[in-house]
């Protein structure tokens, strides 16, 4: 039910494989993790087996106001890639923007309707 976060959102030493924050619309980043990022989401899986975050599930996401985004070393995460953050970050060549290619090969592509833009596999899953 959250739908907005005055600071920062930390996601990091978890072992759940969805987000469910697909009611967050806005990180206004009035505080930052390290002084740098209003989204910063790693180290999400266990080490031992094969599980962990897969889907970020922020599909109604659109504005990050100060701040930048950090998704990196979740082994299993798929469609951070496919995120256009630039459209999300407010100030994107102010702020950095950190996000790998998909680190797993079991990783579905975007509906053919979200032209290559999504948050997971689904038709309704479209980055807009």
């Amino acid at each position: 039910s959250i739908r907005e976060v005055t600071g920062y959102v930390l996601v990091a030493l978890n072992q759940f494989d969805y987000l469910p924050l697909e009611n967050l619309r806005i990180i206004r980043g009035t505080k930052l993790y390290e002084d740098r990022y209003s989204l910063a989401i790693f180290l999400n899986y266990r080490r031992d087996g094969n599980f962990g975050l897969r889907q970020l599930g922020l599909k109604n996401l659109t504005e990050i106001l100060s701040g930048g985004v950090y998704v990196d070393q979740n082994k299993f995460l798929c469609h951070a890639d496919t995120i256009h953050w630039q459209d999300i970050v407010k100030s994107p060549r102010m702020n950095p923007v950190v996000v790998p290619t998909n680190s797993s090969v079991t990783c579905q592509k975007c509906h053919r309707s979200c032209n290559g833009r999504c948050w997971g596999p689904k038709e309704d899953q479209c980055q807009s």
